[in-house]
């Protein structure tokens, strides 16, 4: 047996070797206390979960499957295929009492609900009708609104998350119906704990991204650390996030698209974006710097490393409207052809915070004349001389 033990916690990282060596013990009550206290300290081990459940059925632990089945499908709503599996295991092996108030209908149908009082009296109870449900949600209406669905259904669908917070808290019925979890600040690290505490989710770069997030809404903020190395990080979750209205959005050491980028910006409420890595678009290309202001009226802070200008950047910004004022703004990896600079420069003194730093380094392949001619420009704007950088390659141009 102490061979046997050496072996069991050899193989903990490997979920299915580490319950194949607990079945060689031989000793049912064994493994249900070691599966479960397992459970106990993740629960988002789905593949444990399943041994398990078939473990029971297997060895006729009857009563206990049908416990871990409510606890299984209480905890994961989404698993339709569970839950069909515990409704016919119900039918064969139930029904045992269960100390659950949110019974599923089964649940009730076989009398396993939880009696307050034992009367030797029986009660004639009607049976559920669950027909009721559909159609007072899908076809009754009380009244007749300008809207394509019953009143509740259609908040529901369009909700922002302040009022999924308050349909989630108020009955659980609404989650099922749209299983939308809220994260207020998603963090990618490297070295933190993957896990959640309330709505802020630390997610470490090597962590199954399955297993967090699924249809996820992202509401506060999202920061990738430079330090992640997994470049395509980002880009793997965004199929499992409902959408991002992030205000805060740093991204660091990632490789971008476009489009991956619009995802995160194009609500229009970004107050602070830093994209610490090149964006280009399908075809490989850098994108025009007036593409990605379109989706910042708000925005107070900007940095991004590798963007593209050409002759209509200076009017295009200059012609935008803004509704905060800029209190940086920083651009690395300039590319692309000359703007009109008093046009720019415009753009600036409009949308500009009382204090106001600008950081701007032009690819050494730049037009070096137009570099030239906007440090001259700026000696003549007395209020940028002290809260401005111009760099053309690695040189600094300014020097005021």
């Amino acid at each position: 047996m102490k061979d046997l033990y050496l072996k069991i916690k050899a193989a903990e990282d490997n979920v299915d070797e580490w319950f194949k060596l607990l079945l060689e013990v031989e000793d049912v009550d064994f493994v249900k206390d070691n599966v479960e206290l397992r459970l106990g300290k993740d629960y988002f081990d789905v593949q444990l979960w399943k041994l398990y459940i078939g473990f029971l059925e297997q060895n006729g632990q009857y009563k206990r499957l049908i416990q871990t089945y409510s606890k299984y499908c209480r905890f994961f709503l989404d698993d339709h295929e569970m839950l069909e599996k515990y409704t016919n295991d119900m039918s064969e092996y139930g029904p045992i009492n269960l100390p659950w108030l949110n019974l599923y209908e089964f649940e009730v149908q076989n009398g396993v609900e939880e009696a307050e009082e034992i009367s030797d009296e029986p009660e004639a109870v009607l049976p559920f009708d669950s027909s009721v449900c559909s159609r007072f949600y899908d076809t009754y209406f009380l009244q007749y609104f300008s809207l394509p669905r019953p009143i509740i259904l259609y908040m529901l669908e369009n909700a922002n998350d302040r009022v999924l917070r308050q349909l989630f808290y108020s009955c659980k019925y609404f989650f099922v119906k749209e299983p939308i979890p809220i994260c207020h600040r998603l963090v990618i690290e490297t070295e933190s704990e993957t896990g959640f505490n309330n709505e802020m989710l630390t997610l470490v770069d090597s962590a199954n991204p399955n297993f967090y997030l699924k249809n996820t809404y992202i509401t506060g903020s999202i920061d990738v650390d430079i330090r992640v190395s997994n470049t395509s990080f980002i880009s793997s979750l965004i199929p499992r996030l409902s959408c991002c209205e992030a205000k805060y959005v740093h991204l660091c050491n990632q490789n971008l698209s476009f489009d991956e980028l619009k995802f995160f910006i194009q609500h229009g409420g970004v107050i602070d974006l830093s994209i610490g890595c090149e964006v280009k678009d399908a075809n490989g290309d850098y994108i025009d710097l007036e593409k990605i202001m379109a989706f910042l009226p708000n925005i107070q802070r900007f940095f991004m490393n590798g963007i593209k200008v050409n002759k209509k950047t200076g009017h295009a910004l200059s012609n935008m409207k803004f509704n905060a004022k800029l209190s940086n703004f920083a651009i690395w990896g300039i590319r692309g052809k000359p703007f009109n600079l008093n046009e720019f420069l415009k753009y600036c003194i409009a949308n500009k915070a009382e204090y106001f730093f600008m950081e701007l380094c032009f690819d050494k392949e730049f037009d070096a004349d137009f570099v030239g001619n906007f440090v001259k420009i700026l000696s003549d704007y007395e209020k940028f001389n002290e809260n401005f950088a111009l760099y053309h390659g690695d040189e600094l141009m300014n020097d005021f």
